[in-house]
């Protein structure tokens, strides 16, 4: 549609074009005053007059504008006041009140813990389920694979800061380097409790887990005792930045030199919560150390691989004391290549981090400290029933929802066949509680042959 309805237009085109040839296309004042009155002659459904103003400003604007003292976006500013419709102006009203609207709370609570295979952090999960559905949570569980990936878990926390969580249960691999992580929860708003392994920074609400410095203390009081005062002691340990275990690892050490000063002590040996790693540490030793009477490995991890060096040479002599449990590592010690396990209470760690999140939510004074407790089991021990409960715990029930998912097909897919990851032979043992139903039903079912061999969801 032209300006064949404005009388004027054609002269003022001319005087335009006369305009621009007389200033040498310098972009006068006059000519841009001349072009914007047309366009506010023409209307808003004016596309010749629209097309005028762009001419204008389309060779050299800037030398234009330049020359002119006039502000490109004044014209612009100008000819959207002419041009634009009411109705798109409204629509981007709406679009910029909907984008300023304010974000509903948000009902998950995530849960970062080291790892997600071991019975330990399965039992963690439980727990966090267990307090979700008592105080009106979900929970948004996330691990990585290997427990010492200290830049995964860093990335997996990052991601639920950016999903606006309500807020982050996590049980930091490194105390320094999950620190800046943590901080930055803080200043989102996201309130972020620490549980199992502490964090060199306050910007958390608390703590929740076992003093490791005095469970550290008990086996240390137990290998005191298996040797009599006396020996040669060897310690196994996680990694450098893992404060829970460096913290058992000074226990242990205080315990001996305060009460045991006839224990000798090897150089400390780092594992990096590899099972095999545990275990070709312990065979060099027991090559290197014929003498060599105890050992202690301070989380599960490393006592399975130390049983199994222990088992390899056939040395029963050796004192083993773990830290935490499995059905794997209560039948070593039943068979008598485990001393004792230092056995903690991940269910109500998992329980009491989630809780103390709600509770702050709510607008509560969370404790800055709580003790889940550790427990001394030895053989003798294992038919007990509140230790059997302490070993395990009935996580099934909360967990139930989750097995239906490694077994089936994607919930949000049908179609789409669930994903599976490999994982080591000490879960394939435990296949028949990682499923959730027998060897022969799995096979039988749906996509869960995988499940069968020892698969589970990645």
């Amino acid at each position: 549609m032209g300006c064949a309805h404005t009388p004027d237009a054609e002269p003022r085109r001319s005087a335009v074009r006369t305009c621009e040839k007389n200033t040498e296309n310098t972009g006068s004042t006059a000519c841009a005053t001349l072009q914007l009155t047309d366009v506010a002659k023409c209307g808003t459904g004016c596309r010749a007059c629209v097309a005028l103003v762009f001419r204008f400003f389309s060779k050299d604007a800037g030398k234009r504008c330049s020359a002119s003292g006039i502000c490109l976006v004044q014209h612009v500013a100008a000819l959207m006041n002419h041009v634009l419709s009411m109705r798109f102006v409204l629509a981007l009203f709406a679009i910029f009140i909907s984008s300023c609207r304010s974000r509903e709370p948000s009902t998950l609570i995530g849960v970062v813990p080291k790892g997600s295979t071991h019975v330990f952090w399965q039992t963690v999960h439980a727990g966090a389920v267990k307090a979700a559905g008592e105080t009106g949570y979900k929970i948004l569980w996330n691990a990585p694979a290997q427990e010492a990936d200290r830049g995964r878990q860093i990335a997996i926390v990052e991601s639920m800061i950016n999903q606006r969580v309500a807020g982050i249960a996590l049980a930091p691999s490194d105390r320094e380097a999950l620190s800046a992580v943590v901080e930055r929860a803080a200043l989102n708003g996201i309130p972020v409790m620490i549980f199992d392994s502490g964090i060199d920074t306050p910007k958390r609400i608390g703590y929740v887990g076992t003093n490791n410095r005095e469970g550290g203390a008990v086996a240390g009081r137990r290998m005191g005792a298996a040797l009599k005062g006396k020996g040669l002691v060897a310690i196994i340990t996680d990694s450098p930045g893992s404060a829970s275990t460096s913290e058992r690892d000074q226990g242990f050490i205080q315990e001996l030199r305060r009460n045991f000063a006839g224990v000798r002590l090897l150089e400390t040996q780092y594992c990096d919560s590899s099972r095999a790693k545990a275990r070709s540490i312990t065979e060099n030793l027991l090559t290197a150390h014929g003498d060599l009477t105890g050992v202690f490995a301070d989380h599960e991890n490393a006592t399975a691989g130390a049983a199994l060096a222990l088992k390899a040479r056939g040395r029963k002599d050796v004192k083993l004391v773990g830290f935490d449990a499995s059905e794997l590592l209560t039948a070593d010690m039943k068979d008598g290549w485990i001393d004792s396990l230092i056995v903690q209470n991940p269910f109500r760690m998992g329980y009491e981090a989630v809780r103390a999140i709600a509770a702050k939510l709510r607008g509560g004074s969370p404790a800055a400290e709580t003790d889940t407790g550790v427990t001394l089991v030895g053989a003798s021990d294992l038919e007990r029933q509140d230790i059997r409960e302490l070993l395990f715990p009935k996580s099934e029930q909360y967990l139930r929802s989750r097995k239906r998912r490694i077994l089936g097909t994607r919930k949000d897919n049908p179609s789409e066949p669930a994903v599976w990851a490999r994982v080591g032979p000490h879960v394939q043992r435990r296949r028949r509680s990682l499923c959730g139903v027998p060897l022969r039903d799995a096979r039988r079912s749906g996509g869960s042959a995988a499940c069968a061999r020892g698969y589970r969801r990645g």
